[in-house]
């Protein structure tokens, strides 16, 4: 993985994961994996320039986990 950010969590994992893979699915990302405390992607074709404005373009696999009151992204840039 190229990138990893954690951060104090304190909330319902569940509606986390929910919204991490509406982001992914409306993003072009192909659900690899999903439980109620994780959730991994990976983008479906190419990127192109027009995408280089959102930080979450270009990186791929993507993975959202919750564990022990800390919310951790990780992504790659294959």
């Amino acid at each position: 993985m190229g990138y990893e950010k954690s951060v104090s969590f304190a909330g319902d994992p569940k509606k986390v994961i929910e919204l991490a893979q509406s982001v992914f699915v409306q993003s072009g990302y192909r659900i690899i994996d999903v439980s109620d405390t994780a959730i991994s992607a990976q983008h479906e074709g190419g990127f192109t320039k027009s995408m280089s404005g959102n930080p979450m373009y270009g990186a791929s696999p993507v993975t959202v986990t919750i564990s022990a009151n800390r919310l951790v992204v990780s992504a790659g840039y294959e």
